[in-house]
Order: C-alpha cells, then structure tokens, then sequence
C-alpha cells in the first residue's frame, strides 16, 4: 500500500518540481527583440550589379541545356558546365 501512494505522489508531485527548477533555474537571456523582422534590409533604388548579371547568365545556360537533354544525361551534362 506505501509503494501506491509514493508512486501517486512522485507522478503528482515530480512535474510541478521539474516546472518549478525550469522556471527558476533555466532562464535564457531575452530574446523577444527577434520575434518580429527588423524591416527592410536591401535597398530599393539601386540597380542589380554586374555580378548579378553574370550569375543569372549562367543559371539560365544551365537551365537552357538541362531542357536539352533527358533525365538520365542531366548529371554529365552538370559535369560539362561545372568543370573544375
């Protein structure tokens, strides 16, 4: 009968203990300055720069020769465009 009651009281009183060391004991620095974002980042009036230009270039070659070919040539034909 003593093992019932202290299985009853270890499950009832085992989770308000283990709330209780979370709250006092595990508190992280605040954070809530991150909950929202911070606005905008990038600016809206500047042209893309010529990097840009050259990136896009290439996704396009690479999406313009993976049309080409079929699925099973896809991967040798990354290769060609990726050579290092």
């Amino acid at each position: 009968m003593r093992i019932e009651w202290l299985l009853v009281l270890v499950l009832a009183i085992g989770p308000v203990l283990a709330w209780l060391v979370a709250v006092l004991f595990l508190q992280g620095a605040d954070l809530s300055a991150f909950d929202r974002p911070p606005g905008e980042r990038f600016g809206v009036g500047r042209a893309p720069s010529a990097e840009l230009g050259k990136v896009l270039a290439s996704l396009r070659e690479m999406r313009e020769r993976l049309d080409r070919v079929s699925w099973r040539e896809r991967i040798p034909a990354l290769r060609q465009v990726f050579v290092y």
